[in-house]
């Protein structure tokens, strides 16, 4: 019975967007709605085909880039921690700043970021 409710779970989901995607393309051949406005599932599967060739060398250096920054961040992190758990007074001045980063919702450190990037 358990895993009749996992396959359910998973399976109820898939079928849901699979349903979606129909949908959307049922509705975008009836309405003829311009490709610019709306494209449909079947030309961004054929767009995607035929431009992964001539883009595999950004996506390489896009992910590149992305592990070297998660790395970084990594290291920093664990820099910090140990030096927040060793000195007593790091930890008093860094503590309350590092909570107040993770209870700030990231769309709004996104806005706050574009908005700094203004004055430097």
């Amino acid at each position: 019975m358990k895993k009749y409710i996992n396959i359910e779970n998973k399976l109820i989901p898939i079928l849901f967007q699979l349903i979606l995607l129909f949908i959307w393309q049922i509705a975008v051949d009836k309405w003829e709605v311009p490709q610019y406005i709306l494209p449909s599932p079947k030309d961004i599967i054929n767009t995607l085909i035929n431009i992964v060739p001539n883009i595999t060398t950004h996506i390489y250096a896009t992910l590149y880039e992305a592990l070297i920054g998660f790395v970084i961040s990594i290291l920093i992190a664990l820099f910090l921690a140990i030096l927040m758990d060793n000195v007593k007074l790091i930890k008093k001045c860094i503590y309350s700043i590092l909570v107040v980063s993770q209870t700030v919702p990231i769309y709004a450190s996104k806005g706050l970021a574009t908005s700094m990037e203004k004055y430097y």
